[in-house]
């Protein structure tokens, strides 16, 4: 029996700021500022030197972080290229920025990138600091220490980020069933710290600050925090840590404080900074409870360094009858996830990593996998927030490089336990290359970085023996492929990372006590050069749309998942079977007025194992409207109606605001929704009417006069999707849409500027 004990943190900090120009501070201890507006950009390689201190920027075009080299079509810009990508969006971009350090107090600057793709090179003030060229999943920093100035003086960063086809960078060198666009795609941040401080946890296994538990029951905890410390003076420091463990009502229930003499440029790796918990409050899917820790470093009496972790406290095991939580039993049911967006790829606002998380709680999952490759700090955070567990794996598809590349993949697999090793919502490493299974060096290289978690293989369906990778004492937990009716008997526990009969593939899963869940392909539809995505670019495997617009299938899942009474009709086609998904215990259809009767679960062989499988209703639906009634119990809970929409009439704005803020930074987006409606308000699910978007205030229609047909947009099953962008200035927003010979719509919005906004990565 496997019984994992840890626990985990999710990153926050206390001041970011949106508008960055001039930077001032009153003390040492850390400030981590928010670094994504005010770029200049070109594309290509401009005339002249861009890295050099007084190059002219001046017609470069102003852009924020997260940023794409190109914005691109709904269906890639009907490129030839194939699933290899070696040539679409294969660009060399420059970014360049000025920026004030009014300061002397702090010892210590750097800049830390979340991720950029993929080859990044970095000037300060003219002079050359560094590259990056791992991968382009993977966060990294430069320390600028020796290269800025502190006062009135402007100073310079330029970055080339260069996407060129590189065989030796995971995942080039080979297909993929996902796009690779380039830029400064994630979060770049300015720190700036003492002479001692914190390090940053990528660069080695003991690096940054590592928080595990034991002993974890509902009665206690025992909560072991290391911290790395580096003494970046060239004498000797003496060193205090002063670590502080809150609870949710942010009361002081934990001081620990270790001290420790330092020679000159030195680290040191502080441990036993531990404390018991009694009756802890657990991280779980229900109930995410998040702590926080506060570490303080000080040189000698002077506050050097500030550090601040939410975290969790949870176990996990597994038995003979399946996995558990905390002691409670759950099948991991959920889906597996690209980052990308439309239009921008892969530089997607940490509000839009958050949407996604949101929309898969909102139907009752409690899984997702993270294909194929480290994604963003702010969905992994979501995760940790919302209670939903994670597996997560290198960058790669279905093939092996050469030696460079092996090497730059195990770098950028190391990287990425390191920035996620603490997080509660990861439950699984995945140790292997898609399709080809486990790597032993991969899990290996897990197992160094994070003794507390399970690795799985990643093996493709037709795998010639299912129980062989465990057998052979690689791998903990057995994952597959699965695409036919029956799944992979195995002999081992297992888990089943893609799948795509959702209905028959659930009730296999919970009919085999050695599957403990199981994810669909796909989460979303996605853009992809790889074949079986279509000529237009588009792989139609999720269960919802490429704009996170819920297909029926979303609505199963939520009639499956949750508890709370629910009804959805599915849209009749022809003379098929009406299809009703719900959780009640029986419903009554009426069609017209007249009732079909009541009406239990169909009981299907192949979906005996289902909670809530469908309601199948053996009636011909001609037209009309259709009204569904829900019983628990004998007792009507619930009801739904689904009208026979008329002639298009007028169009309804729908942004989608829901458990969000619009930040006024330049790179946030908000989905927004236009339905075409008939004149009861019934949405017209056949209309593909061109919608135009018209916007009054501070933000803008991504990709707007670009050509690439965003505005105006053709309506799909009746509904035009835009996605809205801020700029750097706060206040309302007025979203009219038209469309000729019916009625527009409108809505409004605000955008905000605010000083306490989540952040992502070690702050």
């Amino acid at each position: 029996m496997y019984r994992n004990m840890i626990f985990s943190f999710s990153s926050i900090f206390a001041f970011f700021i949106i508008l960055i120009t001039n930077f001032s501070s009153t003390g040492a201890e850390r400030e981590i500022l928010n670094f994504n507006v005010g770029w200049k950009y070109y594309l290509g390689n401009p005339h002249g030197n861009p890295w050099q201190y007084d190059y002219d920027d001046e017609s470069w075009e102003s852009v924020s972080i997260p940023h794409s080299h190109r914005l691109f079509s709904l269906t890639c810009d009907d490129t030839d290229d194939n699933a290899e990508q070696q040539y679409w969006h294969r660009h060399v971009g420059w970014y360049r920025k000025s920026f004030k350090i009014n300061d002397s107090g702090h010892k210590k600057i750097f800049l830390e990138f979340e991720g950029s793709y993929q080859v990044t090179d970095l000037w300060v003030n003219g002079h050359y600091v560094g590259n990056h060229s791992i991968g382009g999943y993977t966060p990294f920093h430069f320390d600028i220490t020796d290269y800025v100035h502190t006062g009135s003086k402007n100073n310079i960063v330029a970055i080339k980020v260069d996407n060129r086809w590189n065989p030796a960078i995971p995942p080039d060198d080979g297909p993929r069933d996902y796009i690779t666009p380039g830029g400064l795609y994630r979060d770049v941040y300015l720190v700036k710290t003492g002479s001692l401080y914190i390090t940053f946890p990528w660069v080695s296994k003991n690096q940054g600050v590592i928080i595990t538990t034991n002993d974890v029951s509902a009665k206690s905890a025992k909560v072991n925090i290391q911290v790395t410390v580096k003494n970046s003076d060239k004498v000797k420091k003496n060193c205090r840590v002063e670590t502080f463990i809150y609870n949710d009502k942010e009361e002081l229930i934990r001081k620990i404080i270790s001290n420790q003499s330092l020679p000159k440029t030195s680290d040191h790796i502080f441990t036993g900074l531990s404390a018991n918990i009694t009756n802890p409050r657990l991280w779980d899917i229900d109930d995410p409870h998040l702590y926080k820790a506060v570490i303080k470093i000080y040189d000698n009496d002077n506050l050097s360094d500030t550090y601040i972790e939410n975290f969790g406290i949870r176990w996990f095991e597994f038995r003979p009858d399946g996995f558990f939580l905390n002691g409670k039993n759950y099948e991991l049911i959920g889906g597996n996830r690209h980052q990308q967006y439309p239009y921008i790829g892969n530089a997607v606002p940490n509000s839009l990593h958050r949407k996604d998380v949101v929309q898969m709680k909102q139907a009752g999952m409690n899984m997702v996998r993270l294909s194929h490759y480290p994604q963003d700090n702010a969905f992994i955070e979501a995760c940790d927030e919302l209670g939903l567990l994670v597996t997560e794996e290198p960058p790669t598809w279905n093939t092996l490089g050469n030696k460079e590349w092996q090497q730059n993949l195990e770098q950028a697999w190391r990287r990425c336990i390191r920035n996620h090793r603490n997080h509660p919502s990861i439950l699984m490493w995945g140790a292997g290359i898609n399709h080809l299974g486990c790597q032993d060096w991969l899990h290996h290289a897990a197992k160094e970085e994070d003794t507390g978690r399970l690795t799985h293989p990643i093996v493709s369906l037709n795998w010639p023996d299912p129980g062989g990778i465990k057998k052979k004492g690689i791998c903990d937990i057995f994952s597959v492929m699965e695409f036919d009716e029956e799944f992979t008997v195995s002999d081992s526990i297992q888990f089943i990372i893609e799948h795509n009969r959702p209905l028959e593939h659930i009730s296999s899963s919970k009919g085999n006590k050695n599957n403990f869940g199981l994810c669909k392909w796909s989460a979303h539809d996605v853009n992809t050069l790889y074949k079986n995505g279509g000529e237009d670019h588009i792989m139609r495997s999720g269960f919802t749309d490429i704009f996170r617009i819920p297909k029926d299938l979303y609505y199963w899942y939520k009639s499956e998942l949750t508890d709370e009474p629910f009804i959805y009709i599915v849209r009749p086609v022809g003379e098929k079977p009406l299809t009703v998904y719900s959780n009640c215990d029986e419903i009554e259809l009426f069609i017209n007025g007249k009732s079909y009767g009541k009406k239990g679960h169909d009981n299907r062989v192949e979906w005996q194992n289902l909670k809530s499988p469908p309601f199948l209703f053996p009636v011909t639906y001609t037209s009309g409207n259709i009204r569904v009634d829900g019983f628990n119990g004998g007792k009507q809970v619930t009801s739904c109606s689904r009208k026979e929409p008329g002639l298009p009439y007028q169009l309804t704005v729908v942004p989608d605001m829901f458990s969000r803020n619009f930040i006024a930074d330049g790179g946030d987006i908000v989905m927004v929704y236009v339905y075409v409606v008939d004149k009861n308000g019934t949405l017209v699910n056949s209309s593909d009417l061109p919608i135009k978007m018209n916007i009054k205030g501070p933000a803008r229609i991504v990709g707007n006069g670009k050509g690439i047909g965003t505005n105006p947009v053709k309506a799909d099953h009746g509904i035009a999707s835009f996605l809205v962008r801020s700029t750097t200035s706060a206040g309302r927003i007025v979203l009219k849409a038209n469309c000729s010979g019916i009625k527009s719509g409108t809505a409004e919005i605000s955008t905000q500027i605010t000083v306490n906004e989540k952040a992502t990565g070690r702050k």
